[in-house]
């Protein structure tokens, strides 16, 4: 199972990913806005296109899953990587937008959750069915 969090700010993205990871021992978070860094400025100078950071979070996410773990993706981009991320991910997902909903939102995510009117706890209780029980991968 993946979950993919866009929108909000990185902080709340990464509040909610680490109340699952805190909570279950079987989910474990990537931030891919890290990664997206991480790879701009290393030291090779070599630029990574969205593409390769696609590959690059597949394959982390299928080796997560091969042994035995289910991911939590995030970045800020709501857009094409957002897309990208979805289409390239094998088994189980869902998207989950959070902030103020925006209707490009609306129509690409699974689920839009305003983080204006609801709290960490309160996103992490609507989403623990599926955290304590993810179907498997």
């Amino acid at each position: 199972m993946i979950i993919l969090l866009a929108g909000s700010t990185s902080i709340v993205r990464s509040a909610v990913a680490e109340k699952i990871v805190s909570e279950s021992d079987v989910w474990r978070h990537l931030a891919i806005e890290d990664l997206a860094e991480t790879a701009r400025t290393n030291e090779s100078g070599q630029e990574y296109d969205e593409e390769t950071l696609l590959a690059i979070v597949c394959q982390c996410a299928k080796t997560m899953q091969n042994d035995g773990y289910h991911m939590i993706l995030s970045l800020s981009d709501v857009t094409n990587l957002s897309r990208m991320i979805k289409s390239g991910i094998e088994g189980d997902s869902l998207s989950l937008y959070l902030g103020e909903p925006d209707p490009q939102a609306i129509g690409e995510f699974d689920q839009v959750i305003d983080t204006k009117t609801r709290s960490i706890n309160d996103i992490y209780e609507l989403l623990r069915p599926l955290i304590d029980e993810p179907p498997d991968a």
